[in-house]
């Protein structure tokens, strides 16, 4: 049906991705590194907060069942971010825009930490993994075609302007994009319905 379109100082964001940082003063420097540590993700399930990273650790021989000495799940970015901040991970994962968020509100500085496999092409925010479309709006395929079209123009007429963008805290929606990269992140992890 449509695509969120988030926000990078005003101007549109149709992507997102992963980032793995650790602390500034961790030895930790390279993905290869982060074997036989502490790492947390928001969730497992979570595409954003680990998969995206999980699936980078996977491309480059760490499989996170097995290769870390404690694998947690923070349940919220934040609650990802602060356990690396305060020492208790030595690594962790989040969306892209979150540590600028959390800085942004005063919560964190981005000084504070280090990222691992930086990834900087012109992207608004720190990155580690490769960027996958922005979420999706869809409908069941036993949804009446004509309100699933009645329903996308209504997402797709919304105007960065209006109190529904701005509550929301996006620019808009965009036609969808092809998720083709997302379906190969979770049949690399073997996730949902790619799980056999």
């Amino acid at each position: 049906m449509a695509m969120q379109v988030n926000s990078a100082g005003g101007k549109p964001v149709k992507e997102f991705g992963g980032v793995i940082f650790v602390r500034k003063d961790s030895p930790i420097n390279t993905l290869s590194d982060l074997k036989g540590k502490k790492f947390m993700v928001v969730k497992a399930s979570s595409f954003g907060g680990g998969q995206m990273a999980l699936r980078l650790l996977l491309q480059n021989g760490i499989d996170y069942k097995k290769d870390f000495a404690e694998f947690k799940e923070g349940g919220k970015h934040d609650n990802v971010v602060l356990a690396v901040k305060n020492g208790a991970m030595d690594a962790g994962t989040v969306r892209t825009d979150t540590l600028e968020a959390m800085a942004k509100e005063g919560k964190i500085s981005m000084a504070d930490f280090k990222i691992i496999n930086p990834i900087k092409d012109g992207f608004p925010f720190v990155r580690s993994t490769e960027l996958y479309p922005e979420w999706p709006m869809a409908a069941a395929k036993h949804v009446d075609a004509a309100k699933v079209k009645k329903f996308g123009d209504a997402l797709l007429a919304v105007k960065s302007d209006s109190d529904a963008a701005k509550k929301a805290g996006i620019i808009g929606w965009a036609p969808p994009a092809d998720f083709k990269s997302v379906r190969e992140c979770l049949k690399a992890l073997k996730y949902g319905a790619f799980a056999n």
